[in-house]
Order: structure tokens, then sequence, then C-alpha cells
């Protein structure tokens, strides 16, 4: 063509009347990249990249010479200049459910936020969750809602009138440790 592109990018140009595109043809065990390089050496010449590996149905995109997103057909993860995960969305294993999950530095999952009716969604954090504030810790408190200003602040529990609603103390996972002390409201006797 001889009408070429910005200034910045008119080197390779493709131009129909109609749709037009760019096909990559890579065998089925391998992959098709895309590189930026800005040397000829080592890293150099793949400072930047995005590529799909057909073995595993997955694309990755680099920068800085390193893979920091890869994207496949369940999930999608982001990675730390570190090279450990940070973000991951993905599915559960069925179209009806899907998390998001968040990790420290040293790779530990430390939010969870799950669709899936079976999975709980979960904050690992050692100092706590805080809702409605910026408080980062209140002693020996693991939940925090508010921030002492002179909004009002509580919880509900919800649930309909035929049920009970419940407030539990646990020593454990299984059995009556799930209760050993407990408030219960039961809808059904007002």
């Amino acid at each position: 063509t001889t009408v070429v592109g910005d200034a910045a990018a008119d080197d390779l140009t493709l131009n129909t009347g109609g749709n037009t595109g760019m096909t990559i043809r890579s065998a089925t065990n391998g992959w098709g990249g895309i590189y930026f390089a800005d040397g000829v050496t080592g890293s150099e010449k793949y400072r930047g990249m995005f590529a799909y590996n057909h073995s595993t149905e997955q694309i990755s995109i680099y920068t800085g010479g390193t893979e920091r997103i890869t994207i496949n057909d369940g999930a999608m993860t982001i990675k730390a200049p570190d090279g450990g995960n940070r973000y991951f969305f993905g599915d559960m294993g069925d179209a009806n459910s899907a998390q998001m999950s968040l990790y420290d530095t040293n790779d530990a999952q430390k939010v969870r936020i799950s669709s899936d009716a079976n999975d709980t969604t979960f904050f690992n954090n050692a100092s706590g969750v805080t809702i409605g504030g910026t408080t980062e810790k209140i002693a020996d408190t693991k939940l925090v809602v508010g921030d002492g200003s002179a909004v009002n602040s509580g919880i509900t529990i919800y649930s309909n009138s035929s049920t009970v609603g419940k407030l539990n103390f646990a020593d454990g996972e299984s059995g009556a440790d799930r209760y050993r002390g407990y408030f219960h409201y039961d809808h059904t006797n007002n």
C-alpha cells in the first residue's frame, strides 16, 4: 500500500478492502510469537513478547524479558516482578463457579473470593479484616466493622422466616467443636 501507518509503526502495513489479518501457523506441539527486541543477545531479543503455546493452549505476555501474564482456557494469572503469582482469576471446574485469588510475595494465598457454593471465601491476614474503615488492627480482633466515625456501623445476619440466624464460637472444625458457644435466633419462634 502507498498509505503508511503511524511514523512509529510504518515498516510493515497490511491493507485490504475488507477484513485484514495476519496468521502465525505453528506445529500442534509448538508455539508462535511476536517479539519486541532492543538488542541481539540474551533477553534483549525478547524484552516484550506475545507468545501462544499450542501444547498448553496458553498465551503469555512478557515485559522486561519475563513472563508477566498467562491466559489459558480456565484461568488468567498475573505475576509479580519476582516471578511469584500475585493475582489469579479462573474457574473452579464448572461453568457456574469462578474465583479470584491474591498472593503475597511468598506465594501464600491471602485472599480468595469464590462463587462456588462448596468453596469458602477467605481473607488470610494476620492483622484481620476491616470493612467500612481503615482501622488496621484492634488487639485480638480479626474482624472490624466501621472506623469510629460519626457514621452508624453494624452487622446483619439475614436468614429467612423459617430458618435460624447463628453466631457460633468454635474451637474446632467438625462436630460440636464448630459451635461450643453460640447465639441462635430461630425465626419460626419469633
